[in-house]
């Protein structure tokens, strides 16, 4: 048997978030009398939301935009509900809403984020965005990212970007498997945003470590893909 000795492991000090596309905001006016968190939305026709579902209650909706930001919509007798799906609370949807947030339509998403906001930064493929609540996100396009033009500092942008079900930490917490440990069988499921990355690219120089606190005999591993 091998031993496993102690490692440093790598801390980053904030995530860092793969895009999934990316574009130029369109001008908003924030109507008089609009609720907090629900401000920018209301300005605007219907738009594309996407996020985690938290609750619903009746026909209210609430929607995690982003990590710590949530929307309230709600479904009427038009909405439309794709292949009958009208949501799970802990899923990830995707909602056609209007600017009194109505939901048009709604169905299941892979796990996505959206954020609009100024450019605070601009290095290479990494943005640090700040959105209409002062919130700093830092973002990164990889080798799938949709970019429609090029933006610098003082631009206000929209970004689709994946949650943190899939940082690096996943790796060892069984994500993306049913049964009990050792014994289980991949999921193979987007839905459930347990995948994890890097940094959402590939490249040489790519690596993780696990700090244990101590020196182990490894007696077996599991590893799956």
């Amino acid at each position: 048997m091998k031993r496993l000795r102690r490692s440093m492991m790598l801390v980053c000090a904030f995530s860092l978030f793969t895009i999934g596309s990316i574009y130029a905001a369109e001008p908003t006016e924030v109507p008089s009398g609009a609720q907090t968190g629900d401000e920018v939305m209301a300005a605007k026709a219907a738009e594309t939301v996407r996020g985690k579902l938290l609750k619903v209650q009746d026909a209210m909706y609430t929607v995690e935009t982003a990590p710590g930001t949530q929307a309230s919509i709600r479904a009427e007798n038009n909405t439309k509900f794709e292949g009958g799906y009208k949501g799970s609370e802990g899923d990830w949807i995707e909602a056609l809403v209007t600017p009194d947030m109505q939901i048009k339509s709604l169905k299941r998403s892979i796990p996505a984020y959206t954020v609009e906001g100024d450019v605070l930064t601009a290095s290479g493929d990494t943005f640090v965005v700040r959105d209409s609540g002062g919130k700093e996100i830092r973002l990164q396009i990889g080798k799938n990212t949709k970019v429609a033009g090029t933006y610098k500092v003082g631009d206000r942008i929209k970004a689709e970007y994946a949650p943190d079900g899939r940082a690096p930490f996943h790796v060892s917490d069984w994500s993306g498997q049913t049964g009990t440990f050792p014994a289980g069988t991949a999921t193979n499921n987007p839905f459930i945003g347990t995948m994890w990355l890097s940094n959402g690219t590939t490249g040489a120089g790519t690596w993780i470590a696990w700090d244990l606190g101590s020196a182990y005999t490894i007696a077996s591993a599991h590893i799956w893909n």
